[in-house]
């Protein structure tokens, strides 16, 4: 060790851990994240996220459920009488209870010493932290827009929420015998946006009746807690496309009818005010189907099936691609070409107040002493307080009868 001053090396840290932590923290804590998740790329639209997200739809509720109480009929009892006439009237209970869970979404963000050293300088931190949340919320919208679209897993599934098909549910084998249509979609089939696909293992799925929001909607004293359900008029997956014509037009216009929907008065009323609470969604070849038939609209139908704005329209709703509801097939795991009507002013996420999108960290990984972790957590679940009036669905063909 001869000619070398041990005296003059200096072992002492230039940035310690901690201090990178607390820089890391002060950032966050100083540019709460605002999750601003209306800028989003590459999916064409986001009807969950842009929609039922909106700050005048969010509800905040604490509790270990949410439980609203409906009216479901009146009691039956108006008549007309004569002066003293005995009046024996038993009075029926139509008053039922909705009761939902929360369920929680996660997503994480990690960020390295190494990256903290080469951005410790305020404004690239700041960067540094928007960078990593965009990434998350981009991960966390990717979810909700998926899960939005589609049925919990089981009667026990504890994790998943209530998407659109869990309240607007297809219609049945039986139904289409009996050639009826309307607000008779009772209970959830559980999958039913993928009837007749097969889980991650390759097991086929299999349909799980279960109840809606507590409600048994197959009992007749619960008949207004009922979902609108049709089927095209060829109704055959493989001829949808190819046979979509104004019966078909008109099935759509008759759900339009008695789902309450009002259309604008004029084009310029189109996408504004109330009517932009309304849109229709389908799978991109049913789209590309209407819009052939718009285009070469006719007199036979008027005004019901038209173009607008690079959309198509009938009766002056806009129909747009849901990319979620190219994977929903039939019970011969075809493509089912569903369209569904919803009017967004009745879904709405129910959040339980202090844990919407709440950001805690950092924290330490134990696995990787360099490494420093966030989590964004949202406790949760998407509501629907009036199935006869939130929307309804036409499918090509029936899911498997229950």
């Amino acid at each position: 060790m001869a000619g070398v001053n041990l005296d003059r090396q200096s072992m002492t840290a230039v940035h310690g851990d901690q201090d990178l932590y607390d820089l890391l923290k002060i950032t966050t804590d100083h540019y709460p994240n605002e999750h601003k998740l209306d800028v989003l790329f590459e999916r064409h639209d986001w009807p969950v996220m842009n929609e039922w997200f909106k700050n005048h739809r969010e509800q905040f509720v604490s509790g270990t459920e949410v439980t609203e109480t409906v009216m479901l009929d009146g009691n039956g009892n108006a008549k007309f009488v004569e002066p003293y006439e005995t009046d024996e009237a038993t009075i029926p209970n139509r008053m039922a209870i909705l009761s939902m869970p929360f369920k929680l979404a996660q997503v994480g963000w990690v960020t390295e010493k190494t990256e903290l050293l080469r951005n410790r300088a305020p404004d690239k931190m700041i960067d540094l932290v928007e960078k990593k949340r965009a990434e998350a919320d981009f991960s966390m919208a990717n979810l909700l827009e998926q899960r939005g679209f589609r049925c919990p897993n089981s009667t026990n599934d504890k994790k998943n929420p209530y998407g659109v098909p869990y309240y607007l549910v297809p219609i049945t084998a039986t139904q289409v015998a009996a050639a009826t249509y309307g607000h008779q979609g009772a209970n959830p089939n559980f999958q039913s946006a993928y009837p007749g696909g097969a889980d991650s293992s390759g097991s086929s799925l299999t349909y799980t009746a279960g109840n809606c929001l507590g409600i048994d909607a197959s009992d007749d004293d619960y008949a207004l807690w009922r979902s609108y359900n049709d089927y095209w008029a060829h109704n055959t997956s493989a001829s949808t496309l190819a046979d979509f014509d104004d019966d078909d037009v008109a099935k759509i216009t008759r759900m339009y009818r008695r789902l309450r929907f009002k259309g604008p008065m004029n084009a310029a009323g189109f996408g504004s005010g109330a009517k932009a609470n309304f849109a229709g969604y389908t799978t991109e070849g049913m789209i590309e189907t209407m819009e052939k038939l718009a285009r070469r609209n006719n007199d036979s139908l008027g005004a019901d099936l038209g173009m607008y704005a690079g959309n198509v329209v009938v009766k002056g709703v806009a129909i747009q691609w849901a990319e979620e509801m190219d994977n929903w097939v039939n019970d011969d795991n075809a493509a089912s070409h569903t369209l569904v009507f919803l009017n967004h002013d009745y879904f709405m996420p129910y959040c339980m107040e202090g844990d919407y999108f709440a950001e805690s960290g950092p924290f330490r990984d134990d696995d990787r002493n360099r490494v420093a972790k966030y989590f964004i957590g949202l406790q949760f679940n998407f509501w629907c307080p009036n199935r006869r009036y939130c929307g309804g669905r036409i499918d090509a063909q029936p899911a498997a009868s229950t």
